[in-house]
């Protein structure tokens, strides 16, 4: 894995279920790498970490 980042814009409530999820983006065949946009979020669905681009 070259890079994945991800930042928390609130907090998780102790005991709360946080459902992560991503999805490919991109994939550069020539560099082995894929662009990945990752997130994850409450059950209230709010979001605490935002969809963000992150090469891996």
């Amino acid at each position: 894995m070259l890079k994945l980042s991800a930042s928390f814009r609130a907090p998780c409530p102790l005991g709360a279920t946080v459902t992560y999820g991503g999805e490919v983006v991109e994939v550069d065949q020539a560099g082995a790498t894929a662009t990945l946009a990752v997130w994850a979020e409450l059950d209230d669905g709010s979001r605490v970490v935002d969809r963000k681009p992150s090469r891996a």
